[in-house]
């Protein structure tokens, strides 16, 4: 699970949607993020916007 600079609408906090063919997993809510390790990566959006990752963990659902 990647950690991403980017802020999250108000209509869809607390909202998760799960895609298991997914490359990345991606979430602005650190407090769900376990075992949190710096990152310095970035992922590659559809609209080919590159957002930086700033940590990767693990997140239980």
């Amino acid at each position: 699970m990647a950690l991403c600079a980017k802020g999250e609408a108000a209509s869809h906090r607390g909202v998760w949607h799960l895609d298991s063919s997914a490359t990345d997993h991606i979430t602005s809510q650190r407090s769900k993020v376990t075992d949190l390790m710096p990152c310095e990566s970035a992922v590659e959006t559809a609209n080919r916007e590159s957002i930086k990752v700033e940590g990767k963990g693990r997140v239980e659902i």
